[in-house]
């Protein structure tokens, strides 16, 4: 399975930047999580106009951010593109309480884009499973720490 990010914000950085504003610090963030570090950027435009040479294949993960309630609509019309990925959202606040179409997507876990991102690190983990070389090291890695006794 793989990983990729697609956001639908377009328009470049200005000096008041956020992360959650921003598709390429939002992608670094998340590339800051150990099961995410090679996530793959992919754009939006080509989510709906699907070819053969696409890297995105049947069951890979699919994470989609948003901070427009129109974007989010959008993506609810042609939501047959993204059915056969597993799918989370991130989007905006006020997306999120205004509209509950997005639940037609049938993502495997909605937040906002202001909620912590570390939040996605074992909701990764348990979608990828023990066989995921990423997610599967820090499992190991895990479970090969000495246990302390205080």
């Amino acid at each position: 399975m793989n990983i990729f990010f697609s956001s639908f914000i377009k328009y470049p950085c200005g000096q008041e930047c956020s992360f959650w504003h921003c598709p390429e610090k939002y992608l670094f963030t998340l590339r800051e999580i150990p099961c995410l570090s090679e996530i793959n950027p992919f754009p939006t435009d080509s989510l709906f106009t699907p070819s053969l040479t696409s890297p995105l294949k049947s069951g890979d993960l699919l994470i989609l951010h948003t901070e427009s309630r129109e974007a989010l609509e959008k993506l609810v019309e042609k939501r047959k593109v993204v059915e056969q990925f597993r799918l989370i959202l991130i989007i905006g606040e006020q997306a999120y309480h205004n509209s509950r179409s997005y639940h037609l997507l049938a993502p495997r876990f909605i937040m906002t884009s202001q909620q912590d991102v570390s939040v996605l690190k074992d909701v990764v983990q348990k979608m990828c499973g023990p066989r995921h070389p990423v997610c599967s090291s820090q499992a190991t890695a895990r479970s090969q720490s000495p246990i302390s006794t205080f």
